[in-house]
């Protein structure tokens, strides 16, 4: 009797807007994703940097909070995106979906460039549209803006 494995549907949140903020309000990235109801896996990498020594860097999702995430998110900073100082990690079980993408670099870190690997499970309940969203962590330095890293992906399979 063969063995019957249902297709599975496929979605990608690409991002190459390099969108930047200059003070700590969060900057949408004009790039987004709809994910119709349902639970699925995910991975990516996203990530962000800056030349200030006072602003620091967020990036964080759009998406609202109430939908249930198991997150794993492995961090990592250096003087480019090829660094490899391991910066932290953690693991989410809960219903605070805005923080399924979470990475925060302090302006007074020796690097300037964070970035990280994103996987696990996501719950939606309704139709979703969100993307990363950008901005300074510590202080505003409109002068040197902290930027999304080009090419930022989540790739999304739908489980059920």
């Amino acid at each position: 009797m063969p063995l019957f494995i249902p297709s599975r549907r496929f979605f990608t949140l690409f991002d190459e807007t390099q969108t930047q903020a200059a003070s700590t309000t969060f900057v949408n990235s004009a790039t987004q994703i709809t994910l119709p109801i349902g639970t699925y896996i995910y991975e990516g990498l996203t990530g962000g940097s800056t030349v200030s020594s006072t602003g620091g860097v967020s990036v964080d999702s759009t998406m609202a909070s109430g939908f249930s995430v198991n997150s794993n998110h492995t961090l990592y900073q250096g003087t480019s995106y090829f660094g490899n100082t391991f910066n932290n990690s953690f693991t989410r079980i809960d219903t605070n979906s805005q923080l399924f993408v979470s990475l925060n670099l302090d302006a007074n870190a020796s690097t300037k460039f964070i970035y990280g690997r994103l996987a696990g499970v996501l719950k939606v309940t309704s139709d979703t549209t969100f993307g990363f969203k950008i901005a300074q962590r510590t202080a505003t330095d409109a002068s040197n803006p902290a930027t999304l890293m080009n090419r930022s992906y989540i790739n999304f399979s739908k489980i059920a």
